[in-house]
């Protein structure tokens, strides 16, 4: 399957995976207790949120 490439591609590398991509949502709907950032956490260590 081609999932299961793109999957493995990115359990072995993450930075394969820019967030917003198909491949980190692949990463995060299949390996949830891997640290992953969200939007969210980005948003706020950003200094954005005043």
């Amino acid at each position: 399957m081609p999932t299961a490439a793109i999957e493995a591609q990115t359990v072995a590398d993450p930075n394969k995976a820019p967030l917003g991509t198909l491949p980190r949502e692949i990463l995060r709907l299949r390996h949830p207790k891997l640290a992953q950032p969200t939007w969210e956490t980005i948003f706020v260590s950003s200094g954005w949120d005043d």
